[in-house]
């Protein structure tokens, strides 16, 4: 988990390669395909985008079904689902390992408890595994 930690943020430099700017690289993670919840910083911004309007992305479940789990989810892009992406393919990180990546930026999911009803039991397991590594990463 050490090493995971450390490694995280290697996704960022994505902004070296071909990024438009940091907005594409870093922020935080959200579903895309469903609903955007109120508990995403600045719920607000999302009012312009096409999806919020969408008969079928607008809704709670939009293209899942409950309980799916979140291995079926599709996550915004940034520098969190990009190195998950690359680790899942070329590495033999654990689940939770590469949770911690996945998840890290999915500020909704681990504190503030959007998107659970899209959870499965795996997904309950790796939840716990990330919340443990965001409160102790506020602690320094």
């Amino acid at each position: 988990m050490q090493l995971t930690g450390l490694i995280h943020d290697l996704g960022k430099l994505l902004f070296f390669y071909g990024a438009e700017g940091q907005w594409d690289v870093v922020g935080d993670t959200f579903p895309v395909g469903c609903a955007f919840d109120e508990r995403i910083i600045y719920p607000g911004s999302f009012a312009a985008n096409s999806d919020a309007r969408d008969p079928i992305y607008s809704t709670k479940f939009g293209i899942y079904s409950p309980g799916c789990g979140l291995d079926k989810v599709m996550l915004s892009w940034g520098h969190d689902e990009y190195l998950y992406n690359i680790c899942k393919e070329q590495s033999t990180l654990p689940d939770e390992a590469l949770a911690m990546i996945r998840y890290h930026s999915f500020y909704p999911w681990h504190s503030a408890g959007a998107y659970h009803e899209l959870m499965n039991e795996k997904d309950h397991e790796m939840l716990k595994v990330s919340r443990g590594v965001v409160l102790n990463c506020t602690r320094y």
